[in-house]
């Protein structure tokens, strides 16, 4: 291990170890703390460390199993980090802000990585976590602006909101097939029984239109956060939950197509996407949203955005349900049946002649009510659609 400068301070700090507690001491710059059961955990060390860092097996006859928390944060000048095969746990903040690390070794012993843990180590590239690894902490390689590519072993049973969030430059995460609890489906990280898409990698294949699977169900918190190069996103039928900030700064998104099937959306899940003029929700009944930190934080003017739903009733209903009414405009998409692109009395005249079986048209134009049949009642409610106009 090196020292930058300022030795003086290192020794201050050894000498605080051993004034602190009985059960700390020092050992070539580093402090640790002695467990109950007589391991070392590393508990301090001197944020002028530049260059590599070896962390011993042992220490004063103590087997060192865990790196605590922020004992290297803030230690720009560290390159790399080499842990011996007895270190079971890396605590929350341990290396946060480590900008210049562009290499840890992760020993197979690994079970453990806090939160914050690698936060915002700006120069690693990749990232190969051991199959005994089981816990991955809230943000712990948030930030990690080079990382291209994370492999998660098969024992990864929890992984923390925002683990990968801000990684810009990242094209895969990889888990292991022996996996019971997560998967990957072309590099995004879902559930293992892929209806929950966890992360998306900010720089996948489809980085700027990418079509979410139809087996996901739910969304989960801040999945998308910060794809600021998505321009067109196709959410499968069957989804229901939206979590909070999923699409949130996602900034030139250019429209939302709400499925029916969404019973739920987070606060702030589209916070941000300041490109998206058109909004489209395929329910008649406004789905209730809280009218502060609503879905759309960052429309701050939701005048200038048309909300398209299915037909005149729903155009009545969303016009006085909370946040929704505030839209600029808010139009109905079904009703042009005879499909030149208008709704007007002529679709009427289809229409009839659609039940008549005198022509036929485009089924999911006709099914005005959205009850999946076409029958009388559909004339009355386009002729409700095209009075609402």
């Amino acid at each position: 291990m090196n020292f930058l400068k300022q030795i003086g301070l290192g020794v201050f700090a050894m000498l605080a170890c051993s004034a602190i507690n009985a059960q700390w001491f020092s050992s070539d710059g580093i402090c640790y703390e002695l467990s109950d059961s007589g391991d070392a955990k590393v508990v301090l060390a001197d944020t002028f460390y530049s260059g590599i860092v070896r962390i011993p097996a042992e220490v004063n006859g103590a087997k060192v199993t865990a790196i605590g928390f922020g004992a290297f944060n803030g230690c720009h000048g560290l390159t790399a980090v080499e842990m011996p095969s007895s270190i079971v746990s890396v605590g929350d903040y341990a290396f946060n802000a480590c900008d210049s690390l562009t290499s840890v070794n992760f020993p197979d012993s690994l079970t453990y990585i806090g939160k914050w843990a690698f936060h915002g180590c700006t120069r690693l590239t990749n990232v190969a976590l051991p199959s005994n690894v089981s816990h991955i902490g809230d943000e712990a390689f948030f930030g990690c602006t080079a990382l291209k590519a994370i492999s998660i072993g098969k024992h990864v049973a929890e992984i923390g909101e925002r683990a990968f969030q801000r990684c810009t430059q990242l094209k895969t995460i990889t888990v292991d097939a022996d996996n019971p609890y997560f998967c990957d489906i072309d590099g995004i990280l879902m559930s293992k029984d892929s209806t929950t898409l966890v992360a998306f990698c900010r720089k996948n294949a489809s980085w700027r239109n990418y079509t979410v699977p139809a087996s996901v169900c739910h969304i989960s918190p801040f999945a998308f956060y910060g794809c600021d190069a998505m321009r067109w996103l196709t959410l499968p039928e069957g989804l229901t939950s939206i979590g909070e900030w999923a699409f949130a700064n996602c900034s030139i998104l250019k429209s939302i197509t709400l499925p029916a099937s969404v019973n739920h959306i987070g606060a702030n899940a589209f916070y941000g996407t300041t490109n998206c003029k058109k909004v489209v929700c395929q329910t008649v009944e406004p789905l209730p949203l809280r009218e502060v930190a609503t879905p759309f934080g960052m429309f701050t003017d939701l005048s200038s955005r048309t909300l398209y739903v299915p037909n005149g009733e729903a155009v009545k209903r969303y016009r006085q349900a909370p946040v929704w009414k505030d839209f600029g405009s808010i139009e109905a998409y079904l009703g042009d049946v005879n499909g030149d692109g208008l709704v007007n009395v002529s679709d009427i005249t289809t229409l009839v002649n659609v039940l008549l079986n005198v022509v036929e048209a485009d089924a999911s134009q006709c099914d005005i009510n959205c009850d999946s049949n076409t029958n009388v009642s559909d004339v009355t409610s386009l002729v409700n659609t095209i009075l609402e106009k």
